[in-house]
């Protein structure tokens, strides 16, 4: 009986010793938490893919998990790269994943060997924020044309894109505004401009200074889309003369206000267009 207690009183005055031991691994080897999303408005450094090689690449935290590319003044890239860029739909950094959903202010600005914005196989992507990718003098195509999310091409966002030959903008569904001088000084851009339905916001001189030659925009009603100042002076002689054809939806529609100049039926600027014949677009005019 003796020799028991005599145990009990042994363990029992090890029990603290023990609990102690354990604190103190405890506090040497903590338990790793869990990654947090870094604040709003922090940069760090990732990469990005440029014909099939890795660049370094400024990200910037635009909420929980999510960033945009650049950091809102300077370039995301070395001006020098060349080459397809691809848009990752997300980046990691310390150990978290943050989702890719904007291309920031400026951030492939300048970018002249850039050969294409990666849009029409990204899917996270719903903003280009102003001068994205302005002055990018070897983009032959935005991409929009198959792209589904981006909805807002911010202030001069493909401006000066010398090159490019197509807005992509016919077969897009989900740009909705487009912004001041977005394609101006686009100069290789020739032919009809094709506005789709979703579009609710051309913004001024959107257009200027381009090839192009008439613009379709095919908002239902005149009521769903607003037009800035000189947006389709395509010629940017000033003298507002470019042609404008909406669709049958219109009819009865005399006037389309854009900024302080109004196309008007009476001066053959506003034409009903039969949007079954869009498939040869050329063919579907008709006179006032």
């Amino acid at each position: 009986m003796g020799h028991f207690a005599n145990r009990l009183r042994t363990v029992a005055g090890r029990v603290p010793r023990l609990v102690v031991a354990a604190l103190l691994a405890a506090s040497l080897f903590p338990v790793a938490a869990s990654a947090a999303s870094l604040p709003v408005g922090t940069t760090f450094t990732g990469t990005i893919t440029v014909s099939g090689t890795s660049y370094p690449c400024t990200y910037e935290v635009t909420g929980a998990n999510t960033v945009q590319i650049g950091n809102g003044t300077n370039a995301a890239i070395d001006l020098h790269v060349a080459g397809a860029l691809s848009i990752p739909s997300s980046v990691s950094y310390d150990g978290d994943s943050y989702a890719v959903t904007s291309v920031g202010r400026a951030a492939f600005d300048h970018c002249i060997s850039l050969t294409s914005t990666g849009l029409g196989t990204n899917s996270t992507v719903t903003t280009l924020g102003d001068y994205a990718f302005s002055d990018c003098q070897s983009l032959t195509s935005t991409g929009l044309g198959t792209n589904s999310t981006v909805t807002t091409l911010g202030y001069k966002a493909f401006c000066g894109c010398g090159s490019l030959a197509s807005t992509g903008l016919e077969k897009n569904t989900t740009v909705t505004v487009i912004g001041y001088a977005a394609f101006a000084y686009c100069s290789s851009l020739t032919g009809d401009l094709v506005l789709g339905s979703a579009v609710s916001s051309v913004g001024p001189s959107a257009f200027v200074h381009t090839g192009l030659s008439a613009a379709y925009l095919l908002a239902a009603v005149p009521s769903s889309v607003s037009v800035g100042d000189a947006a389709f002076d395509f010629s940017g002689s000033g003298d507002y003369a470019s042609i404008l054809y909406v669709p049958s939806s219109w009819d009865g529609t005399t006037s389309l206000t854009a900024g302080s100049h109004t196309y008007r039926v009476s001066d053959g600027n506003l034409v009903i267009m039969d949007p079954a014949v869009l498939s040869d677009i050329v063919a579907s005019r008709s006179s006032a």
